[in-house]
Parts: C-alpha cells; structure tokens; sequence
C-alpha cells in the first residue's frame, strides 16, 4: 500500500519511472511469496498456538534472519550481532520456564475486573 501510494505521488508530481524489466521477477516474488505467503502461513500458524508461544517464536525472528544471512549469503555477523541474538534466546529461555505466570500476578485487565 505504500509503495502504490508513493508511486502515485510521483507520478502526479512527475517524478515516476518504473524499474528495469529484470527487476520485476524479483518483485513481484517479494510481494507475492516473501510479504503475502509469509504473511499468510503465520496467521493459519498462530491459530495452533498459544499466544505466548506465538511472541516467543516471532521473537526468534531476526535470530534466524541473521542465521540464513550468514550461511545463504555470506554476511558476516559482528560481536554486537551475536550478544543481540544471544539476548534474544536467552529473553525467549527465561520467558517459558515453569511457574512464569504465576510469578507476573495478574496483568492489566484482572484488576479492572474486565476478565469475565
């Protein structure tokens, strides 16, 4: 939507090119199955877990994004990298040890009395 927007804005201000022919296979692969497949299969994949099992493997996210970087393409993964994905699993670890709920006592909407 924002792309669609930015173009039609430069093409009512005369700025507008489209990309290079070669350019469209890549684009059109990166809207329709890195954006919208991707989009599409975590919605029917959060449907069969619990929503803290959803943040917890969406917090893994840029961990794994890191990981196919360096071994599809190379990319080197500095010390700040590799202390920001160990911090990510750790957080993720400490998230889902036995007993977690119990220790956060009731959140927002309990002591509002908005649960029922």
């Amino acid at each position: 939507m924002t792309a669609a927007l930015t173009w039609l804005w430069a093409a009512l201000t005369g700025h507008a090119t489209l990309p290079p022919t070669e350019a469209w296979p890549a684009l059109i692969y990166l809207g329709l199955v890195a954006t919208a497949a991707t989009t599409l299969l975590q919605t029917i994949g959060q449907k069969h877990v619990s929503a803290p099992e959803a943040a917890v493997i969406y917090s893994l996210e840029p961990v794994t994004a890191s990981i196919f970087s360096f071994l599809l393409l190379g990319e080197t993964i500095g010390a700040r990298g590799l202390a920001g994905g160990a911090l990510v699993v750790v957080a993720m670890v400490l998230s889902q040890l036995p007993g977690r709920e119990d220790r956060a006592g009731p959140g927002p909407v309990h002591d509002r009395g908005l649960a029922d």
